[in-house]
């Protein structure tokens, strides 16, 4: 029953003088008195309702495209509280009201959806929502599927001041073109705008992409973060304000420490290794009186699939120490638990293998050498603890056998 004409409406709402002819289009009368309007059971959604005419005028019962545009803005919504760091509320279908000096109802509409963005600053009425003596809400959606807003609504939400007015029409709207109209208050008058303040960058071509979405795209997912992480910077909050965000972050925390620890405490036993037979390497060098051209700084990778008796012999023939300088790299953990973790496994490690790569650098020499070692002077974590690694490697290159070995270290005898 779209375009039909209600009756002349009242010419002043909340101080501010309306066309005497509102136009509902989409909408059917329904007749209400003034003395039943609070008893009336509002079983059909009342986009507009006069005191003067006593006349109501009903939307058609929505259908999916009406509801599912305005439920999916509540969705959006909470993600963008949680990427803010705090809810937003949503009221819905709340009834708006203007009441008169005496309490008595003159207009009153019911929006398609309602946001608050502060709802804990917020006393919310257990009724309808009075103008003039309930906070309005931040943004009011109008869903234009099969009506049409701006020749009526769009003026009264105007003279009530509501600051942000969103009218989304999707595909096949009866009255306008699909898209979606941000209108912002200024001086008293809405005027269109290309983004929202209220959900700041949030544009017009997005709200009206996103809303229309069953299952929401990687792009909205990037833009409602977006919005809400441009939400928190202005008023100084952060997701992990939200206590189920810090709870879940807690828990994701904890599992990249663990899997940091891991990887820190086998990349720290490997860099260990790694430093302690190139430092071996570098002893022998020096006890042999050569003197390497650089410090040998070296990766996991440069003695790669060589036994440290392979690299040691090779040290004890070489005929000069013109080896070259590797620099080795750490990269950065990409997460705090990650990177946690992975510092404290590898200081955990790094001494380890050190210690077992000195060990294996002793069994390389005096295999070199063709001299015999016993195993139970290499058992045990660190058999040469309180020994410099250089005492120990000029030792091993310079003793007569194993007994000469220990007294030089002042290790026990066999």
């Amino acid at each position: 029953m779209g375009g039909m004409m209600e009756p002349a409406a009242p010419a002043v709402s909340a101080g501010r003088r309306l066309p005497e002819n509102l136009r509902f289009p989409g909408c059917h009368p329904l007749p209400l008195p003034r003395d039943q309007f609070e008893d009336f059971d509002f079983e059909e959604k009342i986009e507009h309702w006069d005191a003067r005419t006593e006349t109501a005028w009903a939307a058609e019962m929505p259908g999916v495209a009406h509801e599912g545009t305005s439920q999916r803005l509540v969705q959006l919504a909470c993600r963008i509280g949680l990427a803010r760091g705090s809810t937003i509320g949503a009221l819905g279908s709340v009834g708006l009201v203007e009441r008169d000096a005496g309490g008595a109802p003159v207009r009153m509409m019911q929006p398609d959806q309602t946001l608050y963005l502060h709802p804990e600053r917020t006393v919310f009425p257990t009724g309808m929502l009075v103008i003039g003596e309930h906070d309005l809400p931040d943004v009011v959606l109008e869903v234009d599927y099969t009506t049409d807003i701006r020749p009526g609504k769009q003026l009264v939400y105007e003279a009530w001041g509501i600051p942000e007015l969103w009218a989304v029409a999707p595909e096949g709207a009866s009255f306008r073109r699909p898209g979606a109209a941000i209108l912002r208050l200024a001086g008293g008058r809405y005027r269109s705008a290309a983004a929202s303040a209220a959900l700041p960058g949030w544009t017009a071509a997005e709200i009206h992409a996103a809303l229309a979405e069953r299952v929401s795209s990687a792009r909205t997912d990037r833009v409602v973060e977006r919005v809400g992480r441009t939400l928190g910077e202005r008023e100084g909050t952060r997701p992990d304000d939200v206590p189920l965000i810090r709870l879940l972050a807690a828990k994701a925390r904890a599992k990249g420490y663990a899997a940091g620890h891991e990887a820190g405490r086998t990349a720290g036993y490997e860099a260990g290794c790694a430093a302690e037979l190139a430092a071996a390497v570098h002893d022998v060098l020096q006890a042999r009186g050569i003197r390497p051209t650089d410090p040998l700084l070296v990766d996991s990778d440069l003695f790669a699939g060589v036994s440290p008796e392979a690299v040691t012999a090779a040290a004890l023939a070489c005929p000069d120490g013109n080896l070259p300088l590797i620099r080795s790299l750490t990269a950065e953990a990409r997460v705090e638990g990650y990177a946690a973790g992975y510092a404290e496994g590898y200081t955990a490690e790094y001494e380890a293998g050190r210690a077992a790569e000195l060990v294996a650098a002793v069994r390389g020499v005096f295999q070199a050498r063709g001299m015999q070692l016993t195993d139970s002077l290499l058992a045990g974590s660190n058999p040469f603890a309180g020994a410099s690694r250089q005492a120990v490697m000029a030792a091993a290159v310079t003793c007569t056998d194993e007994a000469d070995f220990r007294r030089r270290l002042g290790l026990p005898p066999r």
